[in-house]
């Protein structure tokens, strides 16, 4: 996660933490996956997850939503998608925020059809469309503020 680090240093303590034999546990890998995300490091993320899976922990919805986020920061539309129907069909229902990053996924792989499915699903759960947009297009101010090296406000 070697752009932000905060996600060093989060690595570098859970590393310590398994040295002195202490046992991670899904918050501690959720921890980890966000703090990838923010880094903008995909694929670590992802390996958490592997690494969360293959310790036998479950994950959560808070899991998929860093990771599905982690995804879309890293231009990794289709694996973001993957993660969204996983989720679902092991009986996690996705919230705002995971709509907000398969949105955000969506316009990146420029995948419209898909982005209005992700609507329609949206609109069945009850979900606020107002409120989703409003995270949608701050998540969008941040990005291009962090990309000009602008404060976030």
């Amino acid at each position: 996660c070697d752009k932000g680090n905060g996600a060093d240093k989060a690595l570098e303590l859970f590393e310590e933490l398994l040295q002195r034999g202490l046992l991670p546990d899904t918050n501690t890998y959720n921890a980890l996956i966000s703090a990838c995300e923010k880094g903008n490091d995909a694929e670590k993320a992802l390996e958490l997850f592997g690494e969360l899976l293959q310790r036998g922990l479950q994950p959560d919805v808070s899991t998929y939503n860093a990771l599905i986020s982690a995804c879309e920061k890293g231009n990794e539309t289709e694996k973001a998608l993957e993660l969204f129907d996983e989720m679902q069909k092991k009986g996690f229902e996705p919230n705002l925020t995971t709509f907000v990053a398969i949105l955000r996924a969506c316009g990146k792989g420029n995948n419209a059809d898909r982005a209005a499915y992700v609507f329609l699903a949206m609109q069945r759960r009850g979900l606020d469309i107002d409120i989703a947009l409003a995270m949608f297009a701050e998540r969008q101010q941040d990005d291009s503020s962090r990309s000009l090296n602008l404060p976030a406000s």
